[in-house]
C-alpha cells in the first residue's frame, strides 16, 4: 500500500502494488516512482520499512529528488564498535583504519564491484578486540577482513543518521499504513483472495483501495461541512 503522509489531514491511498509472497520488497520501488508519477505526486520524501531500504535505492531516489525514508538493516553478531561503519573508510585508496587504530595492510576484488580490505594476521591476534572483531562470527578466522559493495556510503550515511532523534522522529509518520493494512485485512477482506492468479489479486487490491479511499472521501466531506457550519 501507498498512501499519503500529511500530517493533520485524511490522508488517502495513491496506489495497490501486487506482487508474490516470495518477492522481494525492493523490486517495487519503480512501481511505486511510476505510480506517484502517474498521478501528479512529486512527494519530497517516501517513507517505508527496512525491507525496502538499500543503497542503491536511496540514491536512485534521490536522484530523482527525492529522500527514501527508513531504516538500514543492522549487520547479525557483531556490536556496533566492530561493524563495518565503525572503521574509517578511504574507498579511494582502499584503506581501512578500526577502533584500535589498526591500517589495513592490503585489499583486493574476491568479486568485481566488491572491494576486500584485509587488516594484518599478527596485529589482529595481538589486539585485546580479536574476540569480538574478528572471530565473533568465524572462530576460524585469524584477521578482520571488509567486504566495501557499490552504494556503501550510502548505506553508511543512513545508519549514522536513523541513530539521531531527528531521524526517528521523523520516521514516526510511517506507522500509520499499518493502520492502513490493519484496516484492509480486518474489514475489507485483503487477508483472503478472491480472484484467481496475479491478475485477480491485482484487481483485488484495487477495488479494495478505492473502497478505502471512498470512505475516507467521505470522511472528508463530512468534516468540512461541519467547519462550515461552524464559520456560518
Amino acid at each position: 500500500m501507498v498512501e499519503t503522509a500529511e500530517g493533520g489531514k485524511i490522508n488517502f491511498i495513491t496506489n495497490m502494488i501486487y506482487q508474490p509472497a516470495n518477492g522481494h520488497d525492493g523490486n517495487i520501488h519503480n512501481q511505486i516512482l511510476s505510480g506517484n508519477e502517474e498521478v501528479g505526486l512529486e512527494p519530497e520524501k517516501v517513507f517505508v520499512d527496512s525491507n525496502y531500504v538499500s543503497g542503491e535505492m536511496i540514491k536512485q531516489y534521490r536522484d530523482n529528488g527525492q529522500e527514501l525514508m527508513g531504516y538500514m538493516q543492522g549487520y547479525a553478531g557483531r556490536e556496533k564498535a566492530f561493524q563495518t561503519e565503525a572503521f574509517k573508510i578511504d574507498i579511494e585508496n582502499r584503506q581501512a583504519v578500526r577502533a584500535a587504530g589498526h591500517r589495513s595492510i592490503k585489499s583486493g576484488h574476491e568479486k568485481p564491484d566488491n572491494i576486500s580490505i584485509y587488516f594484518d594476521s599478527k596485529t589482529c591476534r595481538g589486539c585485546k578486540f580479536f574476540d569480538q572483531c574478528v572471530a565473533k562470527n568465524n572462530k576460524a578466522a585469524t584477521r578482520r577482513k571488509l567486504t566495501i559493495r557499490p552504494y556503501y556510503e550510502y548505506r553508511r550515511e543512513r545508519r549514522l543518521a536513523q541513530e539521531t532523534e531527528c531521524f526517528q522522529k521523523e520516521m514516526r509518520v510511517r506507522a500509520q499504513i499499518e493502520g492502513t493494512i490493519s484496516e484492509g485485512a480486518r474489514f475489507h477482506g485483503l487477508r483472503y483472495a478472491r480472484y484467481r492468479g496475479g491478475d485477480g489479486h491485482q484487481f483485488q487490491f484495487y477495488q479494495t483501495g478505492a473502497g478505502i479511499n471512498l470512505k475516507r472521501l467521505l470522511k472528508a466531506i463530512g468534516r468540512a461541512e461541519k467547519e462550515n457550519k461552524k464559520d456560518d
